[in-house]
Formats: structure tokens, C-alpha cells, sequence
């Protein structure tokens, strides 16, 4: 590059360098078709933003980055000995980081890469039984083909859920793609619909069921590839297999008797043991005196390389002479087992019936009590076992170092201890044949329901809500298999109510609108006796369908729910349902009956002094009040809950009421106060990853940017705003919607066509992170 070459000439030429169309640049950065067109033809200078967005997608050094914007910008010319490399990097790849070495998988590798450059292969399932390594050969292809996919590879584990229901939305939180309106499915395929990516799709076995969402997926997204692992086919139209082959093994029956460990380590099985075996002890060596026995080891197991790894970790304790000796005499039992097992999950089985023979009853106790935990489970669930189990936390050490389970620790640096689910299956198995199982379950329903209220009792005080969020997320596995194990039968009614009532924040604030319907549906559907417990359940359910735009089934809902606690003299419940309704009226435009009811309910708040929900009820008035045209008494009822919710720590209902005094003093066109007070809330939405209050933050600093002279960061805030609604499919209100559209023609009057096209299409492109940022730099 020459110091008087153009932006746009360098950026055509570094384009076609990269062998990338107009189209498929606009894509990666992302922006509209015409913005690339403009700014090749000088027609456009960038905004800082979109200049280091288009930085990122052509791998502009860090150290260059700053020098390359001002260069786009017309504000100086890149240095002349600028040479950002030819390679452009690949973006939003999710693939988990192997921790081991992948071994003898050579030829899969490249015949699976094969498959999937060929144009007729979209859907191609990998086969085997458990322990063939059809998971780690899946990333392993998944990191080959990175770069042929302009939108990357993305992996969705699968293995955590038990309910089929739940795999679009497991795939869709791996995208990053959130609910809309219109269901999950509906969101996910929009999103893909032009989209070049391969999702991998790991542990489909148990969810066959809805094996039927990969084809609508694929129609809908002609560029989008999947890859599968499964222990059987999918039986879909279209579905290539390929079945996964054991590691290759030599032959046993006919061993020379001297060959050199060349020789040996000729075959991956044993380069695998070796490998495995060296983990557990470090200075482990293939010798001249073991490496027979090692081949034999393999061949026993059948080269499956889970069944060799349970074997390589026990070198820690016996030679390969004495593993061998031991491993075939559990084999050998084996020849009397299930007929439904192949010769290869006989051999898996029985590598790890050996292993567990191996621990003592107090080890073989937790190893089988862990069988209950999906996704793993916190150090603390494990110490919480020692009324079922003796000195459970010197037990799992013992599991972990016996390489039986996995230990890790979480984002907040909390030990963490996981299974395989083949171990995990297996351990079950072994609770149910000693008659635990129910037991156990009841045990993990009780654990979780204890801890789901205690994320209800700290959210609803305001105590630590950001890392609640997170920890409730990081164990929402768990909580489904409780919750689905609570809903079998209608005598654990009460547990799936009380689970329901707890979860019921964070499925509003990370956004699982249909699961939480789905599972309200079924929890009232299983008793419907009147009870304090079904009256709160129907407010939940009608909570959610206001979200979703069902105003008809809130209504329905509020007024059983009212019914009942009328019937029972419910006095708090009755003012919770009256809230409930007098939020319906508002979100329907009748502000009066909204304000009438939302004052009694105040009203009783402060007689009962119900510091909890309080903030909600003066939020709520306050709005309904300001709509009125009241705005001296809104704005004193905001205050009130902003003191009120920063004496409780009650964050969440501190982020409403700076939002809504931020509207107040909008209107009361105190534009400086109105900034401080919308940032003050845009900093705790955030951190609390609350999209929908993210939205209604930028938006107020847009009007107040505006106002003060910027439109066009105004118009770059609500477009960004607007583009987060669309995601997560967020409507807004009749008379919120109005304002909304007034605004935006102001916008365009003020900027003119074209500059506010420029400015929408930069709001566009933001990342939520880069709209926060400019909204905190408005002066």
C-alpha cells in the first residue's frame, strides 16, 4: 500500500486479493451491499465503528488498527510499511479446545472434509457405539473446515438435555440467536436462512424425536451444513453416514516375537494407550517387555478409545501385565451378558465394570450417585451429598484421580466435576439395579428446588442478581431434569409448582418465553385445585403471554387467578393479580383503568409494608401516571423507587426506575439529568444481560442525543435498538409505538434521506457492547 493510493481503491484491490465479492465482504463485517459499493467508490467515509469493524474482518494488526481507521477516514495515510496480512480470520467459530492429542484418525479426518466440500452432502451422521471418540473426531473435522465456511463452524452439544422440545433452543443459544414473537424455530431459521456456517451436532441418540428440525433447518438455509453424532442414524431424507471405525489394533493371535517399538507404535490404539497412559503417569514408557501386552490391552477393548483410556489410567497401580490379566478376566464374564449389546459395548461395558470393581464401596456409592447430575454439578451439590454418603469431597478426589470423572473449574474459578455420559448412563444403570434411582431423583429435585429459591429469595432482595443469572444458567440443565422428573406424576405437583414460581425471573430475563410456557402448560395441566400455589402459577403464565403479544390468554389467566384468591382471601394474592390486570390495561393503552388499579395496589403495598415488591408497584403507577400527562407526581413516585430500590440493593427494579425517571425528565426536557439517569440504568442492564431493558436505555439516550444536537449518533442508537427488538422478537406498545415512528421521521427531516440511511446502516453493524459504548460517550 502507497501513501497515495484512495481507501476505496486499497479496499477494492485488498477484496479481490481475498478472492471475496462485494456481498460476501458486506456479510462478514457486516453491512449493507451499497455501504461497501460507496466506500470502494469513495462515496462513503466510515464511521470509526464500521472502520474497525472492516479492520477486524481483514486481520488488521492490533498495533495498526488506529492508523488503518484514521486511513479510512480520510484523517491521514496509512504508514507506508503497513501490511496487514492476506489472511482473513474466521469469525464466530464455537468449537470446545481438545485437551488431548488426536490419534489414528488421519484418513476419517480427510474423508469426512472430503464429504462435506461435495455440494450434495448437507447432512452427514456420524455412527458408532459409545466410546468410538465420534465427538472428538467432530471437532477435529470442525477445525480442518473452518475456513470454508465464511460463517464458521459452530458446536451444540446436545448430551446435557433429555427433552427433545429443548433442541432448538440449545442450538439457538450456541448462535446466539434469541426467541422472537414467532417461536424459536422461527428465529433460528431467519437467522440461517443466509447463512454459510456447519453446525455440529453432537449426542443425537436421545433425542430422535426431533431429528426432523435438522431438515427444516437445512431447507431453509441453503448454505448451512450439519454434522451430527449419534449412536444411530437420523432417518432423514438426504443424510449421509459414516460410520466410525475403533482405533486400528494389531493383530494379537499373531505377534512376532521380536519386533522393535517402531514397530509397536505403528498403530494408533497403542500410540493412544501410550499417550493416555502417560497422563496419568508421567514417566510411563512403552518398552520392549510391556508392548505386547499393551497390543493385547487395545485388542481386548476392541481399539474403542474410551475403553482404552479407563485402561491407560490405571497404570498408575499395575503393570500392563497385571491390567491385562485383570481386564481379560472381566471380559471373559462378559460373554453371558445382555444379548442386545454388540461385541464393542460389551468390551466398553466391561472396561468399565473393571474400573469400578476397582473402588471401594464408599467410591462406588458417589460414582453412583453422580449418575443424577446432568451437565455436571458444583462442588457445593457434592458436599450437600454427605447425609447420603460418607466424606463425599475426599471421595470424588479419589474419582477424579482414578480418571472416573472430570474435574474443572467454572467462569467464577468454583470446582466443577463432570462425566462422560457413557459413565454417566452407566452409573444410573447402577442406581436403578440396587433400587436407588427414585431416591436419588428425589434427592436432585429437592437439591435444585432449594437452590431455585434461593436465586427467587436473593433476586428479589436485589442481592448479587448478575451472578445468580449466571449460576442458575450454569445449572439449567439440572433444573430441567428436576422440573421434568417433578411433572411425571401428579403427586410431585407441588415441587413442579414451587420449581415454576422460583424460575420464573429467569426465564423472563434470559428470555425463555416458549420453554417457560411449555412448562406452565404442563404444570397446570397436571391438578387444577384452586390454591394460593396455582393462583401465582397462572400470574406467571400470564405474564409470559403479555410478552409474547397474547393479551386474550393473559386475560384469561389473571382473572382464574384473581377468582381463586378471592375465593381463599388471598389479600396478597388479589393485589397481585389486580397488578397483573392493571399491566394488561397499560400495555393495551387504557392508562386510566391501568392507573386506578395500580394505585390500589400501591395502596396496599405500603399498608403491608412489602419492601419487596413495593419498587414494582411504584414502578408501574409511575408509568401508567406519566402516560396521563401527570408527570410532577410520576417523577415523585420514580424518586421514590430509585431511593427505595438503591436502599435494598434491588438492582433490577433500580434499572425500571432510572428508566422511567429518565422518561419523566425527557419530557420535562432536563436532557443532562435525563443522560445520567439513563446510563445509571444502562450500566446495570448491561451487566445483567437484559436485552429488552438494554433497548429502552438506548433509546431514551437517543431522544436526549438528538435534542442535544447529535441526530446522527441519535440515529445510529435507535437503529441498534431497533435491530436488538427484532432479535429477540420484543413488540412495543400501541402508544410507546407512535412516539417511536414520530421520532424516526424526525430523525430523517433533521439528517435528510441520505444521511440518515448512512447513520441507520452504521446502527445496524454496531455490537451491543460498541452501542453502549457510544451511548456513554454522548455528551
Amino acid at each position: 500500500m502507497t501513501q497515495t493510493i484512495s481507501f476505496g481503491e486499497w479496499l477494492k484491490r485488498r477484496r479481490k486479493s481475498l478472492d471475496l465479492t462485494r456481498d460476501e465482504l458486506a456479510r462478514r463485517v457486516p453491512c449493507s451491499v451499497s455501504a461497501v459499493w460507496r466506500l470502494e467508490t469513495n462515496d462513503l467515509r466510515p464511521s470509526p465503528t464500521l472502520a474497525e469493524s472492516i479492520a477486524r474482518v481483514l486481520n488488521i494488526p492490533a498495533n495498526q488498527c488506529a492508523s488503518f481507521v484514521a486511513f479510512a477516514r480520510g484523517e491521514t495515510n496509512l504508514p507506508p510499511d503497513a501490511k496487514p496480512s492476506v489472511h482473513v480470520s474466521v469469525e464466530s467459530n464455537h468449537l470446545p479446545a481438545p485437551l488431548t492429542q488426536l490419534i489414528g484418525r488421519r484418513r476419517e479426518v480427510s474423508a469426512l472434509v472430503d464429504l462435506l466440500r461435495q455440494p450434495s452432502v448437507r447432512l452427514l451422521t456420524l455412527t458408532g457405539p459409545p466410546g468410538t471418540g465420534k465427538t472428538r473426531l467432530s471437532i477435529a473435522v470442525g477445525q480442518k473446515v473452518a475456513r470454508v465456511f465464511r460463517d464458521g463452524v459452530h458446536f451444540v452439544a446436545l448430551e446435557p438435555i433429555t427433552d427433545p422440545t429443548l433442541v432448538a433452543a440449545t442450538i439457538a443459544q450456541t448462535l446466539g440467536v434469541k426467541e422472537t414473537r414467532d417461536g424459536i424455530i422461527r428465529a433460528l431459521t431467519e437467522f440461517l436462512r443466509d447463512k454459510n456456517l456447519l453446525l455440529i451436532v453432537d449426542n443425537f441418540e436421545h433425542l430422535i424425536p426431533a431429528a426432523p428440525l435438522v431438515t427444516d433447518l437445512l431447507t431453509a438455509a441453503p448454505q448451512v451444513k450439519a454434522l451430527v453424532t449419534s449412536r444411530e442414524i437420523l432417518h432423514l431424507y438426504g443424510e449421509h453416514e459414516f460410520p466410525v471405525p475403533p482405533l486400528e489394533l494389531l493383530d494379537v493371535q499373531r505377534l512376532p516375537t521380536t519386533q522393535s517399538l517402531t514397530f509397536y507404535s505403528r498403530y494408533s490404539s497403542i500410540q493412544f494407550f501410550k499417550e493416555r497412559a502417560r497422563a496419568a503417569k508421567p514417566d510411563f514408557r512403552l518398552t520392549t517387555e510391556n508392548a505386547a501386552d499393551v497390543a493385547r490391552i487395545c485388542a481386548w477393548v476392541d481399539g474403542l478409545p474410551l475403553a482404552i483410556e479407563i485402561a491407560a489410567a490405571q497404570v498408575k497401580w499395575h503393570t500392563a501385565t497385571q491390567l491385562l490379566a485383570q481386564l481379560s478376566q472381566r471380559l471373559d464374564a462378559l460373554t453371558g451378558g445382555p444379548r442386545d449389546l454388540t461385541p464393542r459395548q460389551q468390551s466398553l461395558r466391561g472396561a468399565i465394570d473393571w474400573s469400578y470393581d476397582l473402588l471401594d464401596e464408599a467410591e462406588k456409592r458417589l460414582f453412583d450417585w453422580l449418575g443424577i447430575f446432568v451437565d455436571g454439578c458444583a462442588e457445593e451439590a457434592i458436599s450437600d451429598l454427605s447425609d447420603e454418603i460418607r466424606n463425599p469431597k475426599s471421595q470424588i478426589q479419589n474419582l477424579v484421580e482414578k480418571s472416573l470423572v472430570r474435574h474443572e473449574l467454572d467462569a467464577e474459578g468454583s470446582a466443577r466435576y463432570t462425566m462422560l455420559e457413557t459413565m454417566r448412563e452407566y452409573a444410573r444403570a447402577k442406581l436403578a439395579a440396587v433400587g436407588e434411582l427414585e431416591r436419588a431423583q428425589q434427592w436432585h429435585a429437592e437439591y435444585y428446588l432449594k437452590f431455585a429459591q434461593e436465586f427467587l429469595s436473593s433476586w428479589r432482595q436485589g442481592g448479587d442478581q448478575a451472578r445468580w443469572l449466571h449460576r442458575v444458567q450454569r445449572e439449567l440443565n439440572n433444573l430441567r431434569a428436576a422440573l421434568a422428573w417433578s411433572i411425571e406424576s401428579s403427586a410431585r405437583v407441588v415441587i413442579a409448582q414451587e420449581f415454576a414460581i422460583a424460575l420464573n425471573s429467569f426465564w423472563h430475563a434470559r428470555g425463555y418465553l416458549t420453554e417457560a410456557r411449555r412448562w406452565l402448560q404442563q404444570i397446570l395441566a397436571l391438578d387444577a385445585t384452586p390454591s394460593k400455589a396455582r393462583a401465582t402459577m397462572l400470574a406467571c403464565a400470564s405474564d409470559f403471554a403479555k410478552f409474547q403479544g397474547d393479551y386474550a390468554s393473559a386475560r384469561i389467566f389473571e382473572e382464574e387467578g384473581l377468582a381463586i384468591c378471592q375465593a381463599l382471601g388471598d389479600q396478597a394474592g388479589i393485589h397481585y393479580s389486580l397488578e397483573g390486570l392493571g399491566m394488561l390495561a397499560g400495555m393495551q393503552g387504557d392508562y386510566a383503568r391501568a392507573a386506578e388499579l395500580l394505585e390500589q395496589v400501591l395502596e396496599y403495598r405500603r399498608q403491608t409494608n412489602d419492601r419487596v415488591r413495593l419498587n414494582t408497584a411504584l414502578n408501574n403507577l409511575a408509568l401508567a401516571t406519566r402516560r396521563l400527562g401527570n408527570l410532577e407526581r410520576a417523577q415523585q413516585l420514580y424518586a421514590e423507587s430509585v431511593a427505595s430500590s438503591r436502599q435494598s440493593g434491588n438492582e433490577n427494579a433500580l434499572a425500571h426506575a432510572l428508566q422511567g425517571l429518565g422518561d419523566v425528565q425527557t419530557e420535562l426536557k432536563a436532557y443532562a439529568a435525563a443522560l445520567d439517569s439513563y446510563r445509571a440504568g444502562l450500566a446495570i442492564r448491561q451487566q445483567q444481560s437484559d436485552l429488552k431493558g438494554l433497548t429502552f436505555a438506548l433509546d431514551g439516550i437517543a431522544v436526549c442525543s438528538h435534542y442535544l444536537g447529535d441526530s446522527c449518533l441519535a440515529t445510529q442508537l435507535t437503529s441498534t435498538s431497533e435491530k436488538i427488538r427484532q432479535d429477540i422478537g420484543l413488540v412495543l406498545p400501541a402508544a410507546t409505538l407512535a412516539e417511536y415512528k414520530g421520532f424516526i421521521a424526525e430523525l430523517r427531516t433533521q439528517l435528510g434521506d441520505a444521511a440518515f440511511e448512512r447513520a441507520w446502516a452504521e446502527g445496524q453493524v454496531l455490537s451491543v457492547e460498541q452501542a453502549v459504548a457510544l451511548a456513554n460517550e454522548t455528551k
